[in-house]
């Protein structure tokens, strides 16, 4: 198991919910990878990282 600590990253892919349908449902974070050789085997894998319940109210109305 690996631990990757990060401090003031910036986040390029955040999670919007524009609808508000994602409230008390699960949400699971995935490592995903693929390595494609010049010559061999096409490999891709993903991991569970974690997993998060959305909360049933959102703090703040505020965008990115």
């Amino acid at each position: 198991m690996h631990h990757i600590e990060l401090t003031r990253e910036h986040v390029e892919y955040y999670l919007t919910d524009l609808n508000r349908e994602l409230k008390n449902t699960e949400i699971k974070i995935y490592f995903r990878f693929e390595h494609m050789s010049t010559f061999g085997f096409y490999y891709g894998n993903q991991y569970l990282v974690g997993s998060f319940i959305v909360p049933d109210k959102y703090s703040g109305n505020a965008k990115r």
